[in-house]
């Protein structure tokens, strides 16, 4: 037998119940983290009106992008944010 050849050993019915319910159960994890992120960046681009009266949505209905001309409105404070934030890191709280 070559080095190229690989014995595969069949997969018992329970070895593949593991596996499904293992993969089942990673996918709902992989999910549990990604839906926060997804819902933040729906609502970046949500109305704030429309948020405020229907909450975040998987799906975003009235778009806007007045959150982001609103930061980009005063650039200052958010450097003065991002500097308060690195000197905390930099310092550390213990």
């Amino acid at each position: 037998m070559s080095a190229t050849q690989v014995h595969h050993r069949k997969m018992t019915k329970d070895q593949m119940i593991v596996n499904i319910v293992g993969y089942i159960l990673i996918g709902i994890f992989a999910l549990v983290c990604v839906i926060p992120f997804y819902l933040i960046i729906v609502a970046s681009f949500t109305d704030e009106s429309e948020l405020i009266r229907n909450g975040y949505p998987i799906i975003p209905t009235v778009f806007s992008v007045q959150s982001y001309l609103l930061c980009l409105k005063n650039p200052v404070s958010i450097a003065k944010a991002y500097g308060t934030t690195i000197g905390v890191t930099a310092v550390g709280i213990n």
